[in-house]
């Protein structure tokens, strides 16, 4: 779930900038050599593949007149269907790669957040259910049913301990409940009262249902 780009260190881009753009004036080739300027320019690189990339965290400066030295980036990606761990690790180290190849004084170090570690053996592996599966179809018919509006299955914006369900137990698994998403983890976090009773029917129908014997 967490790859952490940490260290952008420049020690001499004057070079390759001049030799990629012979036309650049010293403004345009200082601001093309800040580690800080460039950090950000690789975050629509690593979201070519999919998936939200955000950047949480960025530390690098002494003052707002001189050029850092280095950049520090602390960002978030989230996984798609087709992504796991090992291939998102990956994606980022190849692109640090790419820059180094480019430039080998261009110095950037990769290492995954502490707060991101799990128990040893594990990561925060992604979750994914077909949307024809009977845990999700039975679930829509009484949501639907019930809250007395259709909604579209579709993929949940953050992680959850689904991923870890799905990612050692291969076990099925779904994502809903009541409230609101737009204000989860806010500062007024909250659940409608009358939201509490829909999702309880919901839950006890669906459970009925799927452990029904075949």
């Amino acid at each position: 779930r967490y790859a952490d780009v940490a260290g952008i260190q420049q020690k001499d881009m004057v070079t390759a900038v001049q030799k990629e753009y012979p036309g650049f004036t010293k403004a345009q080739m200082s601001f093309a050599c800040n580690p800080a300027q460039y950090a950000l320019c690789l975050i629509p690189e690593a979201e070519k593949n999919g998936g939200i990339l955000n950047v949480g965290v960025i530390n690098g400066g002494t003052k707002p007149s001189t050029v850092p030295g280095e950049c520090e980036l602390y960002v978030d990606k989230r996984y798609t269907t087709k992504e796991t761990y090992e291939s998102l690790s990956r994606e980022f180290i190849e692109l640090a790669e790419e820059i180094r190849a480019e430039d080998p004084d261009f110095l950037i170090d990769i290492a995954p957040m502490g707060k991101a570690e799990m128990k040893e053996g594990y990561v925060h592996g992604s979750s994914y259910t077909d949307p024809d599966h009977p845990i999700v179809q039975i679930t829509k018919k009484y949501a639907d049913e019930i809250s007395g509006v259709s909604e579209p299955v579709t993929a949940f914006p953050a992680w959850a301990d689904a991923g870890l369900f799905c990612t050692y137990l291969d076990t099925p698994v779904i994502i809903m409940g009541p409230g609101y998403i737009e204000c989860c983890h806010a500062m007024d976090e909250r659940i409608p009262v009358d939201h509490l009773p829909k999702a309880a029917m919901i839950y006890a129908l669906t459970a009925v249902d799927f452990c029904q014997p075949e």
